[in-house]
């Protein structure tokens, strides 16, 4: 297939999205690259936990959301959407063989992915995968870039990518925290979706929000998955809330896009923060912040360097020393700089969600 010789012979590109949330957010600098992109009509396909991340983004012709279920689900109905749509190109960024086989069993004559999980006998254009080191962001990037060079298309820097949040997703936070002082409020996210490597103990979090709750408000967030942690850390302090389990994902957004600041493990939380321009303090234990850490005007990341981290396991099989090396100090010592400091946005009074 040659590069379109003008702007009515577009290229269509179905884009295959990641499947955390933190990746969906990183992959938009390389989404909106491929969109950006001359002669290039995109369309996402995504999970309904991410969908959310590339509604209303610019460029983005069609956002298909896959159905509930398990992967087989998953396989079926982008296989459907792939025969429908009839792309000339399949861009798949998560890694796992199974994001790859509905492109090949749709015979898109490109598809192109990085060469992982024993998936290069499904791809027509393999990608060697940047190492760790690489922040994630610039994988992303580089997969775009390498996908429009063999299409024979230059690729302008991609736009600043910001998340969507509308008018009644504001409105319904509002009414969820109608009791927050006029001194705004702190989000703190204690859960990590990958597993309990990712996470700092629970009992650090609760007397990190004791600390900040008698000088700004706080409003503990998550998955319905963290609902127990989040009320246990939140229970008895005057000051903070719970809200896990009770947000839409776009509810979410518009709770972080009005905050002062955000604490949270090395999730997806955070990466909202850096796409709404919301001040975060990000805590890494078992990753690496070189390949994940939340790229935004204000990000404040705090490791502990052991022997053994970044491993990159779910669980931890000693005590967690990279974890248990952050004291709550230092973390209650960030938030309290960002919420001193003078350049902090407007969002001070709970402004982003008036």
């Amino acid at each position: 297939m040659s590069a379109p010789e003008s702007n009515t012979a577009r290229v269509r590109v179905a884009a295959v999205a990641p499947n955390w949330l933190g990746d969906a957010v990183m992959s938009l600098p390389a989404m909106r690259l491929l969109a950006g992109a001359q002669g290039v009509s995109l369309s996402v396909l995504a999970s309904p936990y991410v969908a959310r991340v590339f509604l209303h983004q610019d460029g983005i012709d069609e956002l298909h959301v896959d159905p509930a279920g398990g992967r087989t689900a998953r396989v079926v109905a982008r296989l459907r959407a792939l025969r429908t749509l009839s792309p000339g190109v399949a861009v798949m960024f998560p890694p796992s063989f199974s994001s790859a086989l509905p492109a090949w069993l749709a015979r898109v004559p490109r598809r192109c992915g990085f060469r992982t999980d024993g998936r290069e006998a499904l791809l027509s254009h393999a990608f060697p995968l940047p190492s760790r080191d690489v922040h994630l962001v610039d994988s992303y990037l580089e997969l775009s870039r390498a996908v429009l060079r063999d299409l024979g298309i230059d690729g302008s820097p991609p736009s600043v990518a910001r998340l969507y949040v509308s008018d009644s997703e504001r409105a319904s936070m509002r009414r969820r925290i109608a009791g927050i002082t006029d001194g705004g409020y702190v989000v703190v996210v204690p859960g990590a979706a990958f597993g309990p490597a990712k996470s700092w103990p629970e009992e650090r979090y609760r007397a990190l929000c004791a600390e900040l709750a008698g000088q700004v408000s706080v409003v503990v967030a998550g998955s319905g998955g963290d609902r127990a942690v989040c009320e246990r850390i939140a229970e008895s302090l005057p000051g903070a809330q719970s809200l896990a389990g009770e947000t839409t994902l776009g509810e979410m957004f518009a709770l972080v896009e009005g905050a002062r600041a955000l604490v949270a493990n090395d999730s997806g939380a955070p990466h909202v923060a850096a796409a709404l321009e919301v001040p975060c303090v990000v805590l890494f234990g078992s990753t690496s912040p070189a390949w994940t850490a939340p790229r935004g005007r204000d990000v404040r990341v705090l490791q502990h360097k052991v022997h053994c981290n970044p491993c990159f396991r779910r669980t931890c099989p000693t005590h967690l020393e990279c974890f248990n090396g952050i004291p709550v100090d230092d973390v209650r010592s960030a938030v309290m700089e960002i919420l001193s400091s003078p350049a902090k946005k407007a969002g001070a009074a709970g402004e982003g969600l008036g």
